[in-house]
């Protein structure tokens, strides 16, 4: 791990400890806490935020791209833009929630997945899909993801004009995408 990295995390870990100490303060004064540690506990939690910004970008370095093979042709996915959707989509806690088969095509459709591509017109959702995946009883952040995956390829797939031929190598791609996520949040500091 590179000392940067280990600076920001002692970093945020004694700031965490100052915090904690300035707010046990402000818990005993009350309204007579003095204007100083007010500045101090506001001062510190924002360069708390800074700080695992600046980690998470670190992690998102060392985590750049991966490159997916479809067919014999290459496609480049960015953590970045995963990271973008991923965050876009998903709440911040894991809903199990099960899904009628009416929410899971609305998930469709909000993910744009009923929409033929010029690319790959073939991929596009139909009732055999929704039903395929209403009957794998999936909670609701699970399939989010399994469909952020799934469109993340095929937008990528779109603008670099590569054909998949089924929606097995799709979903192949859509796991190399999550495995993807998966390191993202692991490295992440929330």
């Amino acid at each position: 791990m590179p000392h940067h990295q280990d600076d920001c995390r002692k970093l945020i870990k004694n700031y965490r400890r100052r915090l904690q100490i300035l707010k046990e303060n402000k818990a005993l004064q009350g309204i007579s806490t003095p204007p100083e540690i007010l500045l101090e506990i506001e001062d510190i939690e924002s360069e708390i935020e800074k700080l695992k910004e600046e980690l998470n970008k670190i992690n998102l370095d060392n985590e750049d791209s991966i490159t997916i093979t479809i067919d014999n042709q290459q496609i480049i996915i960015y953590a970045e833009g995963v990271q973008e959707q991923i965050t876009r989509f998903l709440s911040g806690s894991v809903k199990n929630d099960m899904l009628s088969r009416k929410q899971v095509k609305q998930l469709t459709q909000e993910f744009g997945l009923l929409k033929a591509t010029n690319t790959n017109p073939h991929l596009r959702y139909v009732e055999g899909d929704i039903s395929y995946w209403h009957e794998q009883r999936l909670g609701i952040d699970e399939l989010k993801l399994q469909f952020i995956a799934r469109k993340i390829v095929l937008d990528v797939c779109e603008r670099q004009s590569v054909i998949i031929s089924d929606h097995g190598k799709l979903s192949w791609s859509a796991q190399q995408i999550m495995a993807m996520v998966l390191r993202i949040k692991k490295n992440r500091i929330i």
